[in-house]
């Protein structure tokens, strides 16, 4: 990284981009190999990543620039993030490698750029409608790979972002779905599956709205398809959110089960938003269970190291972290607030600051969740009216992104509210 980073030093991006055509075939082949690699080393999480991105950047500083550079210059400003933290380093060699691609590279650089390195720095609702763009040029190109990955990062980042009701959601993934197996790839519709499964249960059409098992796919199955082809990229998207659904429906073992079994994953696969939520679910999973079982210092030590993570992430883009952070140091604050006054006090603030803020950057989702555990606070030190104001909060948000059996679940849960529910159409 140090080496590439000095040839790079006082290198403009008009500089680069006027390089000259690479013409000689022995390096053309070359260039060709490390982009075949490059791809398998990251969806393996292998250490040779780095390298051989950084190879394909000196190999077009010396040779000029090929097809294959483009990825290299995204692949570059995808570690400044992962290696460095330099966010503006990244999002501007991320946005290099676009503007350098051909027709046919044009999905891959979609991929770098909008679905691993622009969320740390702007709203992940900015990544949607380019994320979707890079699903059309895939396709339009041939490149079916990256058609579904752009896809899979697409419908994740929509979901995730609060920004959709759910059941448009499932609509949009079916369309996808149908788009990619017009071409006979199995492997591609894995990537969707996970998140059309999450929604379905979310909308009240599944036995076990926990579990990802249902109308698109068997949790279990798939998982052991995800660790017998050794696909981490698969295996964390099915884990993470997994670990979404059972923290939402109350399944904390369950949640932080999913969540402990890919933290090592995150660290192999650098820039994806999923290593942004995989630390908010085991964090809150962590608060949850250091609240309902007896071993509070375990649970919290490992629900305070995901402060941490955010702690740094909000510096560079607080409309995805900021809200978050609120929300696990209002946690963290809860355990004590019964016999502190301070601590009672940091997390009534830290709640009702993590809602306004979660609701500002259009996390519907998030600011459903605050408000519920807000209520579950307010329940827990005796305070009826805040309880029954924030739980009233918490259905009508759920119910606006479309949570069909969470509400139920609610209800079920308070028989003595009255809930008046509207979903979203």
């Amino acid at each position: 990284l140090i080496k590439t980073k000095k040839l790079l030093w006082t290198r403009t991006d008009e500089y680069l981009t006027s390089l000259p055509e690479m013409t000689e075939k022995r390096i053309i082949k070359a260039m060709e190999v490390l982009e075949i690699l490059g791809q398998v080393t990251y969806l393996s999480g292998s250490d040779y990543f780095p390298i051989l991105n950084f190879k394909k950047i000196w190999l077009t500083l010396k040779y000029g620039q090929n097809v294959n550079s483009a990825m290299g210059f995204g692949a570059y400003g995808l570690l400044l993030y992962v290696i460095l933290k330099d966010v503006k380093g990244a999002c501007r060699f991320g946005q290099l490698g676009l503007s350098l691609s051909s027709k046919t590279i044009m999905p891959r650089s979609y991929v770098m750029l909008y679905g691993l390195i622009i969320h740390w720095r702007d709203n992940i609702g900015t990544t949607l409608d380019p994320l979707l763009n890079g699903f059309k040029e895939g396709l339009r190109s041939g490149d079916i790979h990256y058609a579904s990955f752009s896809a899979g990062l697409y419908v994740g980042y929509r979901f995730h972002s609060g920004q959709a009701a759910i059941h448009t959601i499932i609509q949009q993934q079916k369309v996808l779905m149908q788009e990619l197996t017009k071409d006979a790839q199995e492997d591609p519709l894995d990537m969707i599956r996970p998140i059309q499964q999450a929604a379905i249960n979310l909308t009240g059409l599944s036995q076990d709205p926990a579990v990802l098992t249902g109308e698109v796919m068997d949790e279990e199955l798939l998982l052991k398809s995800s660790l017998a082809s050794a696909n981490i990229t698969l295996e964390y998207t099915i884990r993470g959110i997994a670990a979404c659904l059972a923290y939402i429906f109350d399944d904390y073992n369950r949640a932080a089960m999913h969540s402990q079994n890919i933290q090592d994953i995150a660290e192999k696969s650098p820039g994806m938003y999923s290593i942004n939520l995989q630390a908010f679910y085991d964090g809150m999973s962590s608060y949850a269970l250091a609240k309902t079982t007896t071993d509070i210092k375990k649970w919290r030590k490992r629900g305070r190291k995901t402060i941490k993570k955010f702690v740094r992430w909000m510096k560079d883009c607080p409309s995805n972290n900021a809200h978050k952070f609120l929300l696990l140091k209002a946690e963290d604050a809860s355990l004590f607030a019964a016999k502190s006054k301070k601590k009672k006090e940091i997390a009534e603030q830290s709640y009702n600051a993590a809602i306004v803020t979660a609701t500002d950057s259009g996390f519907v989702n998030i600011a459903a969740i605050a408000s519920e555990r807000a209520a579950e606070f307010y329940m827990n030190i005796g305070e009826v009216e805040l309880f029954s104001r924030h739980i009233v909060q918490s259905h009508k948000l759920y119910s606006q992104w479309g949570a069909v059996s969470k509400c139920e679940c609610i209800a079920k849960k308070y028989p003595g509210i009255a809930f008046n529910a509207q979903y979203a159409q």
